[in-house]
């Protein structure tokens, strides 16, 4: 037979010793006079003194001789009651005040007597701090929740005032009067329609489109727009490492982490400065604490955006990338933009950090994953005109919208119904012939992929794109066109969903000849 371990006996005494010696709170023995007789390892960490500081000195003396906890604690230790949780200030050996959570009951004797208090204390400062932060969350949540929502109604919105201008603009000549009022309201729409994107950033429920980039190609894409934001009194120098890796991201969001940062910069820089954008790549070979998260061992890129600017004090730091923080004047701006650029981050799962000094200027770091795939590149559908028998079905619950795309569609040369409902598009499709769904993602009772999935089932050749101004946080489409799945994000063009149309179209080898049914 195998070796048997002889069994370890744990006595009440072993067990006593060990957690007196290696518990995190601080555990004193008082004797009937409130001397104290036992102090163990935790006690010396929390109070800062050691054990033959303490032994025999008065616990009453670790409390602020002027604070009411002092006169308080003499009662209920004269008392003898048990106490639970009793939170309290008292003082470390360095006169910084402690605040701990105080357990106290009576040590009886083998008559029953007390002969003694035993004392359990807690600090209480990080307890408080994790209590606020998950308060912090939970309003943030509720925030991200709010915003969101406003952005879909609002993309929703806006998908009828541009698509409309859109229309307008298209149908008067360009040097009339009424012309160039339809230009300018389509590019405050525009405007719009990025203010709804950084609030849908900032809830995590915008669609994200992944695919494989090389940063490098993301700046030099980026230049133009980037010097049209930091101005001519602002220079900016471009520091590219050559041979960097590539990232698995979606495009829009790296834009705007990189549009966001340089405006930070920007604004830091009010009388001038250089501002210097570098890529680089980078291995760790242990976790690397960033911002609020660990970054596992691994190939990263990294980006690094840097100004001469203002700088910032700590307290500032601290704040940095919460929601709707910002150091600037009523109406200069909203707070989102750090907040977003770490949300970004984080649903990248890289990490970001900040070192700034006031008077000089300030660095923000981000380490993205590197990845070992090649960079994808999508070509745009070459522009074909619309097929004439080719019938399209509408199912969008904004009458407003659906509507719309209606006029689009029906402008383009497309056969097109339209309804509300997903037990009308059924009916629909069993009477007609439908080429391609363009049904939203998110609806009353069912969703877009529920929808598709059923009319698929009776009509396998049916082409689905799908649209939403925003989708939830587990949707992520490709941005490459994919057989019978394709995503187009509101607001949109009437060219827009044309070439999504025609891509899938072709995707399914049709073209422009004329087909029956």
């Amino acid at each position: 037979m195998p070796h048997q371990p002889a069994p370890v006996t744990f006595t009440v005494s072993r067990l006593a010793h060990s957690l007196l010696n290696n518990t995190s709170d601080a555990v004193i023995g008082l004797d009937s006079a409130r001397k104290i007789q036992t102090w163990n390892p935790a006690a010396e960490v929390i109070y800062g003194y050691s054990p033959s500081e303490m032994i025999g000195k008065d616990f009453i003396n670790l409390f602020a001789s002027e604070g009411e906890e002092r006169s308080l604690a003499e009662k209920k230790l004269f008392i003898g009651a048990p106490v639970s949780g009793w939170e309290v200030r008292q003082l470390n050996k360095n006169g910084s005040i402690v605040h701990t959570s105080i357990d106290m009951w009576a040590l009886s004797g083998p008559g029953g007597a007390a002969e003694g208090t035993c004392i359990s204390a807690k600090p209480i400062a990080k307890y408080r701090m994790l209590q606020s932060q998950l308060r912090q969350t939970g309003k943030l949540e509720a925030v991200g929740r709010l915003a969101g929502g406003i952005a879909h109604d609002f993309n929703n919105l806006l998908t009828v005032i541009a698509g409309y201008s859109d229309m307008i603009t298209t149908e008067l000549p360009a040097e009339s009067e009424i012309g160039a009022w339809s230009v300018q309201v389509d590019k405050a729409a525009q405007r719009a329609i990025l203010l709804t994107n950084q609030l849908l950033a900032f809830s995590r429920r915008e669609v994200t489109q992944s695919r494989v980039l090389n940063l490098n190609d993301s700046v030099r894409d980026l230049d133009k727009m980037l010097r049209r934001i930091i101005g001519e009194d602002i220079k900016i120098a471009i520091l590219l490492e050559g041979s960097i890796a590539n990232v698995r991201a979606d495009a829009g969001q790296i834009s705007q982490v990189f549009t966001n940062l340089v405006a930070n910069a920007r604004d830091a820089m009010p009388r001038g400065g250089t501002l210097t954008i570098a890529t680089r790549s980078a291995h760790f070979d242990t976790p690397v604490r960033d911002h609020e998260s660990e970054l596992p061992p691994g190939p990263y890129v990294q980006i690094s955006v840097t100004d001469t600017g203002d700088g910032m004090d700590q307290e500032t730091q601290e704040h940095l990338f919460e929601p709707f923080f910002t150091t600037k004047s009523k109406g200069r701006g909203t707070g989102l933009g750090l907040s977003i650029v770490f949300g970004i981050v984080s649903q990248l799962r890289g990490g970001i950090s900040v070192t700034s000094q006031l008077g000089s200027g300030t660095t923000f770091t981000i380490y993205l994953p590197a990845t070992t795939e090649s960079v994808e590149k999508f070509m745009a559908a070459t522009p074909l005109p619309a097929l004439p028998d080719t019938t399209i079905l509408i199912v969008e619950d904004d009458g407003d919208v659906r509507h719309l795309i209606g006029h689009m569609l029906l402008a383009q040369g497309y056969t097109v119904y339209e309804t509300a409902e997903a037990s009308e598009a059924v009916r629909i499709c069993e009477a007609v012939h439908i080429d391609v769904l363009l049904v939203d993602l998110i609806m009353p009772n069912i969703t877009g992929m529920e929808l598709a999935a059923s009319l698929l089932l009776t009509n396998a050749s049916l082409k689905i794109l799908y649209m939403s101004g925003y989708g939830g946080d587990s949707i992520v489409l490709p941005e490459g066109l994919e057989p019978g799945r394709n995503f187009l994000q509101k607001p949109f063009t009437a060219a827009r969903l044309n070439e999504r149309i025609i891509g899938i179209l072709k995707s399914a080898g049709r073209t422009t000849t004329a087909t029956t049914h």
